[in-house]
């Protein structure tokens, strides 16, 4: 769950909170129904199925639930404000090209060789429709 939290966190972080930001009032009833559950004797979790709710919301916006998971972790002390980006190795930018190219040309013996590689090094490939996604193992 926490390294779920932690990927959400990352992708809330990309959309940059305007400068002039005005809060909903979805926020606001998030952050109301927060409160509730923490003053009802630290009903931590409903406080934790509230933020999960948040995150899955659709309506709201992502800097807004980036904003709220924040604020709600002043509660729960996860240090969410310290999940950074991993800044990923050029070598390894340039084996998933390489890994995406040999998949485009259907050598599929080539792409799983340069996904073992890519592992052994210490990162996850994704194949998405967008071409591929790497994250830390």
């Amino acid at each position: 769950a926490l390294q779920n939290l932690s990927t959400k966190i990352l992708q809330f972080q990309t959309d940059q909170t305007p400068e002039h930001f005005v809060a909903s009032k979805l926020l606001a009833t998030y952050q109301k129904k927060f409160l509730e559950f923490i003053n009802d004797d630290l009903n931590m979790p409903k406080a934790l199925a509230l933020m999960w709710q948040a995150i899955n919301d659709p309506v709201l916006p992502n800097q807004e639930k980036h904003l709220l998971i924040l604020d709600m972790d002043k509660v729960f002390g996860l240090d969410l404000h310290k999940i950074k980006t991993a800044e990923i190795p050029a070598e390894i930018t340039s084996l998933a090209k390489e890994r995406e190219t040999a998949r485009q040309e259907k050598n599929w013996q080539l792409a799983d060789e340069l996904r073992q590689k890519i592992e052994q090094a210490g990162w996850l490939v994704e194949d998405t429709s967008t071409g591929p996604k790497l994250k830390k193992a």
